[in-house]
């Protein structure tokens, strides 16, 4: 815990020695940055209704300012939102990573550090292949475990339904 209390980001620190009968001890407190960003990006992204701001995309936005978080985001296939001053609109999914293809230097957090890493990831020298529309081969996954109160579905939906 740090000083302050248990909610707080200050981290105390101290030092002091000792020669003889003569000493001296001083401290003080010093800020956390990554425990201000988390809690930032909490106030952002919780409901109003729970005390938040109720702002998500701008809470993973300040999260998103950490180039381990926004790794994560793009290998979990979710890309941190990236706003185009051009359309006026947020860039996700694959205009997201085309946007960050185009200019990474100005998208991709942490790009310089990594850029072995991303060059592979957004696969810079090689041509992108074509996205095909995937056949409806029955329902997607949230709709198979999502439990539903239909007038007319007799058969259970969620864990364990059969599938058509």
């Amino acid at each position: 815990m740090g000083g302050g209390g248990n909610d707080s980001c200050l981290i105390p620190e101290q030092s002091a020695y000792q020669i003889s009968i003569f000493g001296r001890a001083k401290g003080s407190m010093v800020q956390d940055p990554e425990c201000n960003r988390r809690k930032d990006a909490r106030l952002l992204g919780t409901p109003q209704e729970s005390g938040g701001l109720g702002l998500q995309v701008s809470g993973i936005s300040v999260m998103c300012d950490s180039p381990e978080i926004f790794k994560a985001m793009a290998l979990a296939s979710t890309p941190c939102p990236i706003y185009s001053i051009a359309t006026g609109k947020l860039l996700v999914g694959r205009e997201g990573y085309l946007a960050m293809r185009d200019d990474p230097y100005n998208y991709v957090v942490g790009y310089v550090e990594d850029q072995a890493f991303w060059d592979a990831f957004l696969l810079m020298n090689e041509e992108l292949p074509d996205v095909l529309p995937q056949e409806n081969s029955g329902p997607t996954l949230s709709e198979r475990f999502r439990r539903s109160r239909r007038a007319n579905d007799d058969e259970p939906s969620g864990v364990g339904a059969s599938d058509p």
